[in-house]
């Protein structure tokens, strides 16, 4: 008897496709509940390789062992295929053919009407900013230990959006969590990366002109200022839809004017052209000696900023 007759009658190639079938459903399962259900970086990893794995037992399985309706019984090279019991797993082979495909096109017309119905949810909105004393712009919230976030949440919290805070620290890496809110507007301190490493360093802000390092302190924030761009190209590259809002009181650099606000978004986009129109500056009424977005013009003027940037009707 030759090999191919041999493993028509032992079903070994029905078994064969049955299997890559079942784990090809398996590993879209796995890819659909893994972000909601937080699972672990390696458990899609493990289900693979233990699939990897099972894939040559069960065809061994297969030319060894025969399904009867008298149970799992050994094949032997003379017994004669069984027409029921091939035509059943032709049937459930073409079943689970059937299930793969409705698969498909359930999931496909999921992401298209999530793609549609993208315009009108509820906008996500991401207040990013510093514990740093020297970066919370008012007393107050300095000694509540809040950050300016706070104080724009509770600016922003009657609107129709989605308010989410993310404190800025020295060493911060969350690019991966921010995307995975999917943002609509994204408001960021400019100096929040800088006042968070400047406190871990220690470089100091001047007062002490005998230790202060002024070539350091410029070092420090160019660096900071950096990796504020490249969180911004990261987060705009990866998401079309987020747009940004940076404000300052106009330190650091110089921010007090447009003349220099513009060409710090120039050199952004030159850096990252998918930003292109997408970052809007903010210099925080009252400046560096009374700026905060407790005062009343700047509260009112960070308001509308962002309900024109998200297209909600401005007060």
């Amino acid at each position: 008897m030759s090999l191919l007759t041999e493993i028509k009658k032992r079903k070994v190639a029905q078994v064969a496709a049955v299997y890559l079938i079942v784990a090809w459903l398996i590993a879209q399962v796995i890819d659909v509940i893994n972000e909601p259900l937080s699972l672990p970086q390696w458990f899609d990893t493990v289900v693979l390789l233990l699939l990897v794995i099972g894939f040559p037992i069960a065809v061994i399985f297969a030319w060894i062992f025969d399904i009867t309706a008298q149970g799992v019984t050994r094949t032997s090279s003379g017994e004669v295929v069984v027409p029921g019991a091939s035509r059943r797993l032709e049937y459930a082979l073409l079943g689970l053919i059937v299930v793969g495909i409705a698969w498909l096109v359930a999931r496909d017309s999921v992401s298209l009407n999530a793609g549609s119905d993208r315009s009108v949810a509820t906008p996500v909105v991401i207040l990013m900013d510093t514990f740093a004393p020297r970066g919370v712009y008012d007393r107050e919230t300095r000694d509540n230990s809040g950050t300016n976030a706070d104080v724009l949440n509770d600016i922003l919290r009657d609107l129709p959006v989605i308010l989410n805070k993310e404190a800025i620290g020295p060493v911060w890496d969350r690019e991966d969590q921010i995307l995975k809110q999917s943002p609509d507007l994204i408001l960021i301190h400019r100096s929040g990366f800088f006042h968070s490493m400047n406190l871990e360093l220690g470089f100091g802000y001047g007062e002490d002109p005998e230790t202060f390092d002024e070539m350091k302190w410029s070092r420090l924030y160019e660096i900071a200022d950096n990796k504020l761009m490249a969180l911004l190209g990261f987060i705009g590259n990866s998401n079309p839809n987020t747009v940004f809002l940076v404000y300052s009181r106009g330190t650091g650099k110089g921010w007090s004017s447009d003349g220099d606000r513009l060409p710090w978004i120039r050199t952004l986009e030159g850096r990252f052209p998918a930003l292109a129109g997408r970052v809007h500056t903010m210099l925080v009424p009252g400046g560096v000696a009374g700026g905060s977005f407790r005062n009343p013009d700047a509260s009112q003027e960070i308001r509308k900023r962002v309900q024109t940037l998200l297209g909600l009707e401005v007060d």
